[in-house]
């Protein structure tokens, strides 16, 4: 198996292939974490805390 370097175009290829979805799916995360913010903000503080919650333990299980 050939170790690829920085140097290598197919090294960008694949970086690309992976970073693309992933940046992606973080940006359609966090444009819903701020409209769910922006939905419950007219509720209350207390609200905007449980939603801020949520989305934490959202995040940590979408991280497996």
């Amino acid at each position: 198996m050939k170790i690829l370097t920085f140097r290598d175009k197919r090294y960008w290829t694949l970086l690309r292939k992976i970073a693309v979805p992933i940046t992606l799916q973080n940006l359609i995360f966090n444009s819903f974490t701020l409209v769910d913010n922006i939905l419950v903000g007219g509720l209350g503080e207390a609200n905007i805390a449980a939603v801020g919650i949520a989305n934490k333990f959202t995040f940590i299980f979408m991280l497996f």
